[in-house]
Formats: structure tokens, C-alpha cells, sequence
């Protein structure tokens, strides 16, 4: 779980959480600025990238991933700490061949930020409460 504040007016800026198992299967959510607001967002990359995206009126988000099933990942947000958690996505993670990958597969976890500008002096991002652990809940509408 993460808080994230992203202050950006470029395209494509984004900032979050991001979960690898390498170049080829990954996710990122967090807040990216497109077409001029800011949007909670979620690409997914297997064999290739899919992108999905909300409205988000504000520069700060709190948003975490956890797995479920071994191979699928759950995506869910919130502006504050009070409100609740509301999901944006599910996503489906399997190896390269296709065949499905399990809880044993090795996930990298962490922060990304994302700025292609070539000036980036307008960029700010702040991360609050990043919080990266193994095990967890099996189910997607936790009222934690």
C-alpha cells in the first residue's frame, strides 16, 4: 500500500506503485496526468499492455495491490484514509508460454515515477506510508 502526491502539469507523468516479474510481465497504478487532468491509472503489461483509467480530481491518492490466487493481482484506491477502498482492477499474470504462474513466482514491489517531459522542473512527487509485505488477504473487498 501506498500514498502517493503527484504535482505535474506534463503529459504522461505518472507516479505509484509498480509490481515486476520482469521486462516482459509488469503493472504500475498510481496518478498519471493525461489530456490534461490527472487520472487514477493501471497499465498492465504481459504479452502486451493494456491501459485503464478514472477520472481523479485531486493530486493525492492512496492505492494498493495484493495477490490473489497466485497469479492474479487486485488493484484498489482511495482519496483518504477514511474513505473506501474502490477497486480499478483485476489483472491475470502467466508466463510466457501462457501457462499460468503461481505463488511461488518471484514479484518485485515498489515506487515508480515517470516523467517523460524533457524538462521535468514542474514534476513533484511525495510518497507517504509505502508499505511493501507477503501474505495478506485472499479476497478484494476488505474493509481495511
Amino acid at each position: 500500500m501506498s500514498s502517493v502526491q503527484c504535482w505535474t502539469d506534463h503529459h504522461r507523468s505518472a507516479s505509484g506503485l509498480m509490481l515486476r516479474i520482469d521486462e516482459h510481465r509488469w503493472m504500475k497504478a498510481g496518478i498519471e496526468y493525461v489530456d490534461g487532468m490527472s487520472r487514477v491509472s493501471c497499465v498492465v503489461t504481459t504479452s502486451f499492455s493494456d491501459w485503464s483509467t478514472q477520472n481523479w480530481s485531486s493530486p493525492s491518492l492512496h492505492i494498493r495491490a495484493h495477490r490473489i490466487n497466485g497469479n492474479d493481482v487486485v488493484v484498489e484506491f482511495r482519496g483518504s484514509e477514511t474513505e473506501p477502498w474502490t477497486m480499478i482492477r483485476i489483472a491475470h499474470f502467466h508466463d510466457r508460454d501462457g501457462s499460468t504462474i503461481t505463488d511461488k513466482t518471484p514479484v518485485q514491489a515498489g515506487a515508480y515515477i515517470a516523467c517523460p517531459a524533457k524538462t521535468a522542473d514542474k514534476f513533484y512527487t511525495d510518497f507517504h506510508k509505502v508499505r511493501i509485505s507477503q501474505g495478506g488477504r485472499e479476497f478484494h473487498h476488505s474493509a481495511e
